[in-house]
């Protein structure tokens, strides 16, 4: 324990002699653990929690199809056919993922 008291005393001596520098080390350890936390709980809520509705386990996604690419959006009258047609589904909506330009 006198060896833990006695190193705490020089860690306190060492940064009260070099305060620009112990400033500039505790702003680089608090924005690195405010990232990380800030990322960590973004990730939590998008990626790891459950949807917000009900019988989110039962929830699917469907895409529409071209030759370009797998995954495009489809159209309105598409939707209502797909919503007429599909036997196993409870009911049937749709949104198109947009991304803001700055």
């Amino acid at each position: 324990m006198a060896s833990l008291l006695r190193d705490l005393r020089y860690a306190v001596r060492t940064l009260a002699a070099r305060p620009g520098l112990t400033a500039t080390t505790i702003l680089t350890l608090a924005i690195g653990i405010g990232g990380t936390s800030a990322i960590v709980a973004l990730a939590n809520a998008l990626l790891l929690q459950p949807l917000p509705v009900p019988g989110a386990d039962r929830v699917v996604r469907v895409f529409g199809a071209d030759d370009e690419s797998p995954y495009s959006i489809t159209s309105f009258p598409n939707l209502q056919d797909f919503a007429e047609r599909a036997r196993t589904l409870a009911s049937v909506t749709i949104h198109q993922q947009t991304f803001a330009a700055y």
